[in-house]
């Protein structure tokens, strides 16, 4: 429907168009008549071209200072965003070892002081060095196990294991 109705329009103002067309060719007319009547002079033709090449000079000249103004905005740009972009990173590990690796490490001292003064982790600490010195087989055979297992790697495991249950609950 657009379609027929835009040929609609068109068709309404033709004589519109026809006026402008004929405007058109009457401006197109004058300017010819001036320019017969008034044909500059070859000294006139000279300074023309002599204005158009020293605007054009003139244009070169500031596209240069352009570049040049452009290339120190980009040479002073570079390093301001490499230290705001190193800043971030600095200010990105503060706060992870501030609100993260400092009180995870605080909070497994607290847990590893609370483990190495409680009863049953002595006691269990004491039957540990025990087994880790020796070992009884079923044949009655007593099997030397010294440093095979270390208590420290052994109060490690439990204490990852009390950590992960109080920290990331289940």
């Amino acid at each position: 429907m657009d379609f027929f109705s835009s040929l609609n329009e068109v068709r309404k103002n033709s004589s519109q168009l026809d006026r402008w067309e004929q405007q058109q060719r009457d401006k197109d007319a004058q300017r010819k008549a001036y320019q017969a009547k008034h044909a500059p002079t070859s000294d006139e033709v000279q300074r023309a071209k002599d204005l158009g090449e020293t605007l054009i000079n003139v244009i070169d000249t500031m596209d240069d200072h352009s570049e040049s103004v452009a290339e120190n905005v980009e040479t002073i740009a570079e390093p301001i965003s490499s230290i705001s972009l190193i800043a971030s990173g600095g200010i990105t590990a503060y706060l992870a070892y501030n609100l993260g690796i400092k009180p995870a490490n605080k909070k497994l001292k607290e847990m590893k002081e609370a483990f190495d003064k409680d009863k049953k982790n002595i006691e269990f600490t004491e039957k540990l060095n025990k087994a880790n010195t020796s070992i009884k087989l079923s044949n009655g055979e007593i099997l030397d196990n010294t440093g095979y297992c270390t208590l420290e790697r052994d109060l490690a495991d439990v204490l990852g294991d009390l950590f992960h249950r109080q920290v990331i609950p289940e």
